[in-house]
């Protein structure tokens, strides 16, 4: 009979009310997870505590990243910036001495084409009074001559006007 007392008793408690059964549910699942707190509590104390402390140390050795990263892209920002600044300089002192030297050599070519033309004129010059005072060979040699310096300074000229 202590099957059935059993047996009735605790099919009474069910019939007595919900909240008893309730009640008994809730106790047996707070015994559950003392026993497993007991049996299990301390090993997942120390898991709980290995898991927070790798989570702080990934979280500080991101930090320390960031903060390098940050630090290095300011450095190569200011170094980018200091190299163009200093190639901007250079290409414009390159500029300043190539119109100074193009300047320079328009300049010498507008004088020795103005000294070609000069010279042109004396010999022709000479040539025309050499003709006047001298005879017909010498005039000869004297035109092959004016005619070899006209020749040379158009040379010279064409030459000037290419470059």
């Amino acid at each position: 009979m202590t099957t059935n007392n059993k047996t009735s008793k605790k099919n009474g408690s069910r019939n007595s009310g919900g909240h008893d059964v309730a009640a008994q549910a809730a106790e047996a699942n707070n015994s559950v997870d003392q026993i497993r707190d007991i049996i299990f509590g301390h090993q997942m104390r120390e898991y709980e505590a290995r898991f927070n402390e790798l989570e702080q140390r990934l979280i500080e050795n991101y930090a320390a990243l960031q903060k390098a990263l940050e630090s290095r892209m300011e450095h190569a920002i200011v170094e980018l910036e200091k190299e163009r600044a200093s190639r901007e300089k250079a290409f414009s002192e390159l500029t300043r001495q190539l119109a100074d030297a193009s300047e320079t050599l328009q300049a010498e070519q507008d004088l020795l084409r103005k000294s070609l033309k000069e010279q042109f004129a004396q010999v022709q010059e000479q040539f025309e009074q050499q003709q006047q005072a001298s005879g017909t060979e010498q005039a000869e040699r004297s035109r092959r001559v004016a005619a070899l310096i006209r020749q040379l300074a158009d040379d010279l000229e064409q030459d000037g006007q290419d470059t």
